[in-house]
This record gives C-alpha cells, structure tokens and sequence, in this order.
C-alpha cells in the first residue's frame, strides 16, 4: 500500500485522542503561520504606501494571531509522554523512518517576510515592542512543548537531517538557534539593513 492509503491506514491503526490532538494542533498552527504571513504582508504594503492606520490596524491583527499561536502549541502538546511516543512519533517514523517536521515548509516564506517586514518598518516602537513580546512567549511555550514531550533523546529532525547520529534536542535547537533568531528578526530596523 503506497500514497494516502498508507497514511491512512497509519492514522486508524494508531487512532487516539493524543494523535488527533496532534494533528488538529498541527492544522490550527498552519493557518495560524499563514494570516500571520498575511499581516506581515499587508503591513509591508501598507508601510510603502504612507498608510499608518493600516498598518497599526495589522500590527493588531499579528499580536493576536501571534498569541493564538501560543495557544496552540499548548493545545498540541496537551498530552502525556507516553502517548507522544506510542502514538504520535510512532506513525510519524512509520511513515518515514527518517521523518522530520522540517519537511512541512509552513513557515519559512513567513519568516523570510518576518525579516523583511520589520527591517522596512520605520516607527510603532510600542506595537514593535508588544509583539516581540508575545512572539518571545509563544516560542517559549513552543519550547516548554518540544523539552516536555521529546526531552533526553534526539529529535526527530535532528536524526532526519544526520542519519540517526545523537544530535542536539531539537527543543535546544529551538532555545539556542531558531527561537532566538525568530525574535532577532522583529528588532531589524531600516538602518540595519
């Protein structure tokens, strides 16, 4: 059995509460990356044109989603160890012995507008302020996740990108190299460039 057969055949033979908590927090957390890309571009499009009040307006609008975000990374991690093993990581490495999440690019052109956005916005220091903030929270709590559920044993990404050679917990991954870089991004102002 081959294709999305296969895939379903995995999610019925491993069917809980804990992977469809997974798989629905996973769903929430793409659209959720997506409108947060879309206020990013609005907000750059919006900046080139002079209009402040639109841009304030989406400088709103990216806190909130950016909050829900938080929301729900601990909606999708709300489960025991035990089951992430047995029911999450298990049809993942059934899927593909070399499964990583890094293969989902939900939010590498939403990062690229990130970087691009808060480098070409001049001013909203407070909204700046308040949404480096809440971005600083929902990596921690994306953090708190990963260190709970995958702590002592390499991440999945981590043995897909090496060939199962021990690496760095993708949670330190997070805390030490992406989380921070992701938060670097809003600080970038027009002068930095």
């Amino acid at each position: 059995m081959e294709g999305p057969a296969y895939y379903d055949s995995l999610r019925q033979r491993y069917a809980s509460p804990a992977l469809e908590t997974w798989i629905v927090g996973h769903q929430g957390l793409f659209v959720l990356c997506r409108e947060v890309h879309r206020s990013l571009l609005i907000i750059k499009t919006a900046n080139e044109a002079g209009d402040a009040g639109r841009v304030a307006q989406q400088l709103g609008r990216l806190a909130a989603i950016t909050r829900a975000c938080s929301v729900a990374f601990k909606f999708t991690g709300n489960m025991t160890k035990r089951d992430y093993k047995r029911k999450v990581v298990a049809p993942m490495v059934k899927a593909h012995p070399k499964f990583t999440g890094m293969w989902a690019r939900d939010h590498s052109a939403m990062l690229q507008q990130l970087h691009e956005t808060f480098r070409a916005l001049k001013g909203y220091e407070s909204e700046r302020a308040n949404i480096k903030l809440v971005t600083s929270v929902m990596v921690k709590q994306h953090e708190r996740i990963c260190e709970r559920l995958t702590h002592g044993r390499p991440s999945l990404n981590a043995q897909a990108r090496r060939g199962d050679i021990p690496q760095e917990d993708g949670y330190l991954q997070l805390r030490n190299r992406y989380g921070p870089r992701h938060v670097r991004f809003i600080d970038r102002r027009p002068e930095d460039s």
